[in-house]
């Protein structure tokens, strides 16, 4: 798990040729060292480890999945056009990230007060 700021970027100013923003290198970094560190999981996890009694852990990790919370809905506020191409932009590295689930902190506040409350928060 990886925990940015909510002020950290998600977007670079301009948009690339295919009309989708570019998304900024705050975020790309962050995706970065969750790969890095999860690598380094994977590599620590692979030999046995064993309990202070000195009794085998039969439990093992096989590729997991890594959570990134980053930025804030307020990185998708502009003109109507351009906010529907950050978000599909936004949405479409989210879907083929790989077991990497990344959320903003308005979603993670969102989750958490629909498992609270079992209702949607009034924004």
């Amino acid at each position: 798990m990886e925990i940015k700021k909510p002020g950290t970027k998600l977007f670079d100013t301009t948009q690339n040729r295919s009309r989708s923003w570019k998304l900024s290198n705050d975020l790309i970094d962050a995706i970065s060292q969750i790969l890095a560190q999860k690598a380094a999981w994977e590599i620590k996890s692979a030999h046995d480890c064993y309990t202070d009694s000195g009794y085998l852990i039969g439990q093992k990790t096989s590729d997991p999945k890594c959570i990134l919370i980053v930025g804030s809905k307020t990185h998708f506020d502009d003109n109507q056009r351009d906010k529907v191409i950050k978000l599909r932009t936004f949405e479409l590295f989210r879907r083929g990230s790989r077991n990497i689930e990344i959320l903003t902190y308005d979603e993670l506040y969102e989750r958490a007060y629909f498992i609270v409350n079992q209702k949607l928060p009034c924004l």
